[in-house]
Parts: structure tokens; sequence; C-alpha cells
């Protein structure tokens, strides 16, 4: 019989101090923790699982007794609680009536919990619900949901003054809410009520630049500083085939310097299942002493604390003096993706090997082409280096 039993958190600690009494619930050797709902001063409020050293002792010991009883009890009505994992038991307990109140905090805790999403993902997410729960409200059931509500959904962000593809990812997540509580049969309905919305039009900038404007980027005359270094990490990205910001961060150049290559795994793809498991080609000569410039005595790019969290902040510092200083409105880091892309289909080189090195996903079930072939690393580095010939 799975154990539930009190427990306090010390990394769970509120703003106000105050920490919330969670539920350890051990089951087939793992341990699982479900919040309680109940809150004391201090950890030394709660010893041996009870509550204690507070007026409202007694009262908070029969709310826990109550609710762990209570899980004990649904454990005993699962036929087959004991073949569940740990993870999957406390989901179960977590979500418990869902079926008959699918609210929209409720479902959304569910999703997270079974979703395989990075950090950023999952904060991006955390703030995304937000803002349907501050118009929608927290226990909104789902089930009630309307082409209506969404409309007024879409009118109170627009007021708000949000851009329009905020607006899209905003409706969207309750899009996906709404999806994911009918596929388990948590809401019924025939049409979707999203089948009559029609989201913002977003505007795609054309951030590409021709190979006459990455010439110019490349050459431009600009003092040591702030510009400098944001065109210095453009033009590397554009050598080193596009390579998105989060995955140049993570690579070790010591290592690199040593085999000559480049390789490394695309952050956004890295989860999932995929015939080119790692990006990786020859370093072409160009990017040396840039690479030389920038990175640090650890073999990295940027400090510690830009890896993590701040280089984005540091383009938009000085992206609008480099767009200045090179007479280019559209440029963006991601200019050296898109551009390098263009320029490479221009050049006429396969879109497989265009594919390869961006680290865009090369699926055997998606295309039949790719149980008979592979890009390698050689087919990639040619590839690079016709397209910096052609900036010659």
């Amino acid at each position: 019989m799975p154990k539930i039993t009190p427990r306090i958190l010390a990394n769970r600690k509120k703003k106000d101090g105050k920490l919330e009494i969670m539920l350890a619930l051990a089951h087939n050797g793992t341990t699982r923790y479900i919040k309680s709902g109940i809150f004391i001063d201090s950890a030394d409020e709660l010893a041996e699982g009870v509550v204690v050293g507070r007026k409202d002792a007694r009262m908070l010991n029969l709310n826990l007794k109550r609710i762990v009883s209570d899980m004990h009890g649904r454990i005993a009505d699962i036929e087959y609680a004991h073949a569940l994992t740990c993870s999957e038991l406390a989901l179960k307990l977590r979500t418990h009536g869902i079926e008959d109140n699918p609210t929209l905090s409720v479902v959304f805790a569910e999703y997270m919990e079974v979703s395989s999403m990075k950090p950023a993902s999952t904060e991006l997410s955390m703030q995304l619900i937000k803002s349907a729960t501050d118009f929608l409200g927290a226990d909104f059931n789902l089930q009630r949901l309307s082409l209506r509500d969404i409309m007024r959904y879409d009118a109170y962000l627009r007021q708000r003054k949000n851009k329009p593809a905020t607006i899209a990812s905003k409706v969207s997540l309750v899009s996906k809410l709404f999806t994911y509580a009918h596929k388990l049969g948590y809401i019924q309905c025939d049409i979707s009520p999203f089948s009559g919305y029609r989201p913002p039009e977003i505007m795609v900038r054309e951030s590409w630049l021709s190979t006459d404007e990455i010439i110019r980027l490349r050459d431009l005359e600009l003092p040591k500083g702030m510009a400098s270094t944001i065109r210095d990490y453009i033009i590397l990205s554009y050598y080193l085939g596009g390579i998105n910001m989060v995955d140049l961060l993570k690579v070790d150049f010591a290592t690199c310097r040593q085999t000559k290559m480049l390789k490394y795994r695309r952050t956004k793809t890295e989860g999932q299942r995929k015939v080119n498991k790692y990006v990786e080609f020859g370093i072409p000569d160009e990017a040396w002493p840039i690479i030389d410039r920038l990175v640090t005595s650890d073999g990295y790019f940027g400090t510690s604390y830009q890896r993590q969290n701040n280089m984005h902040y540091y383009f938009a510092q000085g992206i609008g003096a480099l767009r200045k200083a090179s007479g280019l409105p559209q440029l963006v880091y991601y200019s050296a993706r898109k551009s390098f892309a263009q320029h490479a289909f221009q050049l006429g080189i396969s879109t497989g090997i265009i594919d390869y090195i961006l680290g865009h996903k090369l699926n055997r079930g998606g295309n039949t082409l790719y149980t008979y072939i592979i890009v390698t690393p050689d087919m990639a580095t040619d590839a690079v280096r016709k397209v910096l010939d052609n900036l010659k």
C-alpha cells in the first residue's frame, strides 16, 4: 500500500515566508510530492508529520488527516494502483475529479505534468496561463468554453496592447488545453469553439540579408564596443551555418580547436526522434579570428550569467546602434540563420543538406528517402564552404 506522509520542503518557501505542507507519496521505491494547501510559518511547526506549537494546530491536523484519508480512499478505488509508477499515481491524486469539473487551472496542471517541456518553455507557459486565468478565472470550466469567450479574451488582450504574436500565443495555450481535455474525454463537443476563431495576422519580418549586405556588415569598420561585438556574433553565426544563440553558447570551442569540427545538438529539437542527432561539420577558416576574439578562458562565449540569462538583453541593448551604422534596419541575430539558408538554397545546395546544417528534423517516418541515405559531416562542410566562397 502506498504511504503518504506530511513533510516540509525548505525550498518551497513562499514569498511571505510561509511553508506549504507537502504530502510525500512513497510508492514502488519512489517518492513524489503533492500539495496539501495547508501552510505553516516554520519547519519547526511540523514534527513527525503532525502540526505542533500553533493555536490552530488541532484544526490543521484534522484537515491533514482528512486529506490523507481521502487520498488513501482514492488509491483503494484504483484497481491497478500497484501497476502505476509513483509519478502516475501522484498525477491521478492531484487531478482527482477532473472528469467532472475540468477547470482551466486543473487541466493546465495536468497538461504541464505530462508534458516534457524545457525550463524556458515551462516558464513561458506559466506566464501565458496567468493571462488566461486573470480573464476567464482559474475555476473556469472548459466544458463551457464558447466562441464568444474566445472572442472576448482576444478583445481583452488587444485592449491591453498585446502584440499580435503575443495574442496568438496566449489564445493558443487555451486551445491546446481544450484539445488536451477533449482527447482525454474530460470535455464532450462535436465542434471546437476555436473552429470559428481567426487569430490576429502576424507580420513576418523580412530579416534575411543579401550576400552584398552580409559582406557590408562583415567589412563594416566599427570602434571596439557593443555594436562591434554583436556584429561579430551575427557574422560568426552565418559562418557556422546559422547556429542559434542558445546552441552557440553551449559549444566548447577548446574542444573544437582540437578537432577543427563543430558538433552540437540543436536545443530546439534535441528531445525529438530524428535521424540527425548532431549537427557536425568543419569550422571554416574565416570563423577562427572571431572565435579567438569572443571566446573566454574556459572555451565558451559570454559570461556564465550571459549564457544562462542575459545574452538576449545584451543584444537588445546594442542592436539599434549596429542597425544604424550598417544601414540594415531589418538586422537581428536571426538574420544570420535566415540568410545562410537562403544563400545556400540559391546556390543549389540540397535542401536535405541545408536542413542538416540548420539542425532541422530529418525524419525517416516522414520521408522515405531518408531510409536509404544520410547527410554526412563532409557533405555539410563542403556546403558551408560553398556558401562562404560566394562572399569573396
